[in-house]
């Protein structure tokens, strides 16, 4: 093999090493600097780059669920502050609906 045809060679090669670099990459997974080390120092073996492969194509994590009633404690008094603080956990294992609560209700001064 000639030196012309040796460096198109070696990068053709090298193109699927990478596949899970690039998919990481494009992908923006939040690991993505793990898959690039697997990826660079365990690909060569075959579990090493399905490994990270497998890391790039991975869904991320669930999200929390966003609360329904943003908490309106600037126009409340330090006292009424603290008992919906002590109320909130326990709202929360009742599984009560923050969307039948008055106090989540906008009050009329807001609409305005």
């Amino acid at each position: 093999m000639s030196c012309s045809m040796l460096v198109p060679t070696v990068i053709v090669l090298a193109l699927p090493y990478f596949v899970p670099t690039v998919v990481a990459v494009v992908r923006s997974v939040p690991n993505r600097g793990s898959v690039i080390v697997i990826n660079v120092f365990l690909g060569w073996t075959v579990l090493g780059w399905i490994v990270a492969l497998a890391m790039a194509a991975r869904s991320g994590p669930p999200r929390p669920p966003r609360d329904s009633c943003p908490p309106r404690d600037s126009n409340r008094g330090p006292l009424r502050q603290w008992a919906s603080a002590l109320a909130r956990p326990v709202r929360t294992r009742m599984g009560t609906a923050r969307a039948h609560d008055p106090s989540c209700w906008p009050s009329p001064g807001l609409l305005h």
